[in-house]
Parts: structure tokens; sequence; C-alpha cells
């Protein structure tokens, strides 16, 4: 299986090691009296509401941690592993302002949106879980967390991904749970939902978000230990210092997770956004925040525990500058991802209709001995062969470079496009004058 990866098994061990140390040395601030007081019985330096770890305690907190678990849908009758290899999609969380589909203007979300939204994620095949991924603007904040709960109980089976606004709240979406699935034991064996708890950069846990950790590992509810820290504002401008704030952050609530229910499941969760000091606005689609939050799944797995991500987020404003359709680069790494995305141009133009391509030139990049071993005519018949294959398959578009490559590349893919012109033709389809059918000569 081909991995992305950013961090090396030096970069993960130097991030654990500087990790344990802030923990140690500098600690975390907690502002829950039950959690301070689990905290300081487990022989935790405890100053006020600065508490200090050692990296034993850390240590044995995640050899605690299960590896993997198993979310069931509503009724007990489908499961979903996660953790290991496995991905479950889902749509997101706590949108509070989205863009109308119909007027185009931007405007806060409402109960109606959010039913909407739940039916539309039913049955969307693909998206495997509900969340709670909006926060209807006329339902009243007291019962606004129960509310998004109840909604997707009523409109679909789909596991959740939900998180509570008040201490109150997760225990009262607790017992909505079990109450619709049979009872607590129930629930704790075959749990049907997944609860958010984020920590609040840099290095706090609020009286809220802590007592949400501790009653999901008292309840046996999977929790999300998820960091959200802002590169430049909340956290260090570097991604190695963001990556290591994050990760002591889940470190210390693994630490009270695991002291409260050892076994109980937790995933380590990543948000890291950049800031952007000019609008004083978070970046969540900077490439900095992806860097970090893929990097933030290496630690998780560095751990050997689940992991979740916020991804395929944008902070452009695509209708503004009149983006209207879009196009799927299917992406190639190397060699054997070159086949890869050549299978998924073809379903995903056979399923979903969508223009396709590929940049097939970075397979060549990654033949490192091409050009010792072979001639140049050699590595001519390479880089055509290579840049017309996504063509063959359906490709709608290939990215090469540099521009000289251009004498090799375009005879190639006008001889694929000439070659299957025939077969468009059979189906009665006009082929226009300028395609290379008629260009070749």
């Amino acid at each position: 299986m081909v991995k992305f990866r950013l961090l090396s098994k030096e970069d993960r061990d130097a991030i654990h090691e500087a990790s344990l140390e802030v923990l140690e040395k500098t600690g975390v601030k907690v502002s829950n009296d039950q959690a301070l007081g689990i905290l300081k019985e487990a022989g935790c330096s405890v100053d006020g509401n600065m508490v200090r770890m050692s990296p034993s305690l850390v240590q044995e907190a995640l050899k605690k941690a299960p590896e993997s678990f198993q979310l069931y849908t509503r009724d007990g009758s489908r499961q979903h592993t996660v953790g290991g290899s496995e991905v479950i999609y889902n749509p997101g969380s706590a949108a509070i302002y989205f863009i109308d589909r119909k007027t185009h203007e931007m405007r806060r979300a409402n109960a109606a949106d959010f039913r909407e939204l739940v039916r539309l994620t039913d049955a969307l095949e693909h998206i495997h879980a509900q969340s709670t991924a909006m926060v209807p603007a006329d339902v009243p904040e007291i019962i606004s967390d129960l509310y998004r709960l109840y909604v997707i109980l009523r409109h679909s089976d789909k596991p959740i991904i939900t998180g509570a606004f008040t201490k109150e709240g997760l225990l009262d979406m607790v017992g909505m749970l079990e109450a619709v699935v049979g009872g607590k034991e129930e629930l704790r064996e075959r749990p049907r939902a997944i609860f958010d708890c984020c920590p609040s950069s840099p290095l706090m846990w609020s009286d809220v978000t802590c007592q949400n950790l501790i009653d999901c590992a008292e309840h046996g509810i999977p929790a999300e230990i998820i960091p959200a820290p802002q590169m430049g504002a909340t956290s260090p401008v570097t991604i190695a210092g963001t990556l290591v704030e994050a990760n002591a952050e889940f470190l210390s609530g693994a630490v009270i997770s695991q002291l409260v229910e050892p076994g109980t499941p937790i995933i380590y969760g990543g948000s890291p956004s950049a800031f952007d000091m000019r609008y004083t606005t978070a970046r969540l689609g900077a490439v900095e925040a992806v860097m970090a939050a893929c990097a933030s799944a290496e630690m998780g797995k560095h751990y050997g525990v689940p992991t979740q991500g916020y991804l395929g987020l944008s902070d452009s404003k695509a209708s503004e500058a009149g983006i209207e359709n879009i196009l799927v680069d299917t992406v190639v790494l190397d060699i054997p991802t070159l086949g890869l995305a050549s299978k998924a141009i073809h379903h995903i133009k056979d399923v979903y209709g969508y223009p396709c391509g590929c940049g097939a030139h970075n397979a060549i990049a990654s033949w490192k001995r091409l050009r010792e071993k072979y001639s140049i005519n050699a590595v001519t018949t390479v880089i055509g062969v290579t840049n017309a294959l996504p063509v063959a398959v359906g490709a709608d578009f290939v990215f090469y470079g540099p521009i000289k490559h251009a004498d090799a590349v375009y005879p190639s893919v006008a001889m694929i496009d000439a070659a299957y012109s025939q077969l468009v033709m059979e189906k009665r389809i006009r082929i226009e004058r300028d395609h290379p059918r008629y260009m070749i000569g």
C-alpha cells in the first residue's frame, strides 16, 4: 500500500519526547475540579489549575488505549471499524454560516437546513457516518446540542459524530442514545456515537470539555480528542512547534480518559490552522494547516490509536471568482500510483461524470536512473507513453512538465485521441474539425 508521510520515525520520536518534556515541565491548565482530583491522586503535580505529568504516566495511558473499536448503526445491525487502515467519512462539524444553494448568499444555518443535510448524508453511500455538522440559529442554545442529535436519530440510522455544548448536555445526549438503542449496557458494548472533546490551545482544558471527556470515559463512549491550534496565534508559528503543542494536548487528554476508565476508546484528532495575521482569521485550507493535520494523523498512528482529521477544506471564495465547475486530479506520486490514478479516472468519470485527469509526469520523476541507463530516444518514448496512459483510460487532461517535453507528449496524446475518435463517431457523436483525427497528417 502506498503511504504518504511527512514525518520520519526520528521526527515522530522527537515530537513525542518534546511533548513529554512540555507536560512534565510546563504542564497543562485544567479548569475542572473532578479532573484535578483524579490527576492528583494519580501522582501528578497539581499547583492550582496547573498540572504536570510524568512521562511514565503518559506512557501507561497510551498502553491502555485500544488500537481500534467498532462503531455501530442505530439499530446495531451494521458496524464500522474505527482504526487501523479503515477510513470513515462524515460531513464535518459545527458550521455556523454557509452559502445558501438557492440564493448563493452566506447566512446562518437553521433547523430546516440541518434536516436537509441529514437526509442527504443518509442517502450518500460513501459517507459512512452522520455528524452534527451545523448549529441551527433558530433553535434555543440551551437545547441546541440535543436537538441536533434528535434530528439525526429521527432521520438516519448511520453512526454519529457529535459533541456537547455544556456539561449537562452530554449527559442528556447519552440518555437519548441509551433510550434509542435499548439501555446503558447496550450503548457501552456497542457504541453508536463518537463525541468530540477539544482542548483549548495553548495547553488548556476547560471545565466543560474536560467534564465531557470524563463522562465519555465513564459511559464507555468513544471520545475524539481534537486540539485546534492556530499557528502563529495559539501555537508556535512553525509546523514542528505546533505539532509538539497539539501532541501534548492530546496526551494530557489521553491520561485523563484512561485514568477514569482504562481501555476506553479515544481518537487522536487534529484541527490545526494557520493564523492569518492580516485578517486575524484561521486559515483551515492553508497548505501549512493541511500538512500539520496529516502529520498529526502520523503521530496518532505512531501511538497505535485511531486518528481523525479535517481535510478537503477551503478558504477560497470560489463562487465570487466565478468558479462553477471542478476538475478532478487523481494524484500521481510515483510509478505504482500512476496505475491507481488511471483506474480512478475511469471510475470517477463512469460513476460521477466529472472532468478528470492527473499529473502522470510525476511517475517519470520517481524513476531516478532513467536518464542514466537509457538513451535519449528511450527516455522520450517513456515520456510519451506515460502521459498517454491516462488519456487511454479516458482522462480529459494531463499535467506535464517541463515544457520542453511537449514534443513527446503532444503527439502521444494526439495519437490516442485520434485512434479513439472512430469509436466516438460510431456512437454518432460529431467530431470537431480541430480534433487530432483531422490534424494528424
